[in-house]
């Protein structure tokens, strides 16, 4: 992971600081044989002068001899002294010291360099890493609040449909209950309209043959008087003198009474007969609202059990919704989490290491340079 990998190569740092510690306490101690009391006295004992002080620091050698110059001094010195430790010196300071040296800076430059573009890849990949992490940081984030939004939404929409199928369930029992109550009603009122219409039929029937029982009281009674006085006109005794004509009869016709009696049921029966009209009127329009008021509950009962089922099937996929979107909230926060951790172990490895990169960057340049005036030093140097 990144992590390891900024401890592999703080690790690897370590390391390399170590064994260029070690290979400059190397470089060190060869120039400390040139630079060494013995070689100063071995030096100024065959000259007039001393000569050749080497640091394997920046300070440089003045003067325009090279290396070469430097191994012809020592054997000219060898020569004359016949010393074999000065012809020793002299061959060791122009191969074996200064050669091993160099070579040890040339190693050391190329580590540092190989140190400086790790540092810079390092430093490449924090800069990557941690900008990752904070972009997906602020991305899941903003998914989150709107995951957030999206819960409110959908609690909101499932209130308001358990609210919407309470009110049409209620409804739905409501019209329910007033199609029973009216097809109860109208039940009542049409028994109500039978006995009515009966009372009325039997009204006219009992008054109509009491009318009939009445005009044939009268219609015999005009008989009979017609009858009496036809025979009474006729009865005579024998021989004796015809009696006086008696004064001519009037036309029989029904006492004004009994006209009346009869008008005043006959007017009885025809009211009798326009109430059960009336009635039937009434039974009939009574009986159409009913049916229209059936055929609109109906209709009202069949849209309301769709709705009811509607909003149910829709309340469930809300449920299913809202514990998809609770899920995904909690599957956000792990991941946030798991950013964050990231996140901690990526400051804790890459802040220290970018805070002082430049300086870092600036003292292995400067380490470099270093080298190379001392490897200039040791390549050009004069005594």
């Amino acid at each position: 992971t990144g992590v390891q990998t900024c401890d592999n190569i703080h690790r690897d740092f370590q390391e390399r600081s170590k064994t260029r510690s070690d290979e400059m306490s190397a470089v060190q101690e060869a120039m400390n044989i040139i630079d060494s009391p013995e070689a100063q006295e071995a030096f100024s004992g065959t000259f007039s002068k001393g000569f050749l002080q080497m640091s394997v620091t920046t300070r440089r050698v003045h003067g325009h001899d090279t290396r070469q110059r430097v191994g012809q001094v020592l054997r000219a010195a060898a020569l004359r002294s016949g010393s074999a430790q000065l012809a020793a010196l002299a061959s060791r300071a122009q191969v074996d010291v200064f050669e091993k040296v160099k070579a040890a800076i040339d190693k050391m430059v190329a580590q540092l360099k190989q140190q400086l573009s790790d540092e810079t890849k390092q430093r490449d990949y924090c800069i990557k890493e941690l900008d990752s992490n904070s972009r997906q940081t602020e991305d899941l984030d903003k998914h989150k609040e709107d995951l957030t939004q999206q819960k409110n939404e959908l609690e909101t929409a499932i209130d308001t449909l358990k609210r919407e199928i309470e009110e049409a369930t209620s409804e739905l029992h409501d019209t329910l209950v007033s199609m029973k109550r009216a097809g109860e009603d109208r039940g009542e009122e049409n028994k109500e309209f039978q006995s009515t219409v009966a009372d009325h039929q039997a009204t006219q029937r009992i008054l109509g043959d009491a009318v009939s029982r009445l005009q044939e009281f009268y219609a015999k009674k005009a008989l009979l008087q017609k009858s009496l006085l036809k025979a009474g006109s006729k009865r005579q005794e024998p021989g004796a003198a015809a009696p006086p004509q008696p004064p001519a009869h009037k036309e029989y016709r029904k006492s004004g009474s009994s006209n009346k009696v009869i008008e005043m049921i006959n007017n009885v029966i025809h009211d009798a007969s326009l109430l059960e009209q009336e009635a039937n009127m009434a039974e009939q329009k009574a009986q159409e609202a009913y049916e229209t008021f059936i055929s609109d509950a109906n209709v009202a009962v069949s849209k309301l059990q769709r709705e009811i089922a509607e909003k149910n099937g829709l309340l469930a996929q809300r449920d299913q919704e809202l514990r998809d979107t609770s899920e995904a909230i909690s599957g956000s926060l792990d991941e946030l989490e798991r950013l964050a951790a990231t996140a901690a172990d990526l400051h804790k490895s890459c802040d220290f290491f970018l805070d002082n990169f430049t300086v870092r960057q600036q003292a292995m340049a400067d380490e470099i340079e270093a080298l190379g005036e001392a490897k200039a030093v040791m390549s050009g140097a004069s005594i």
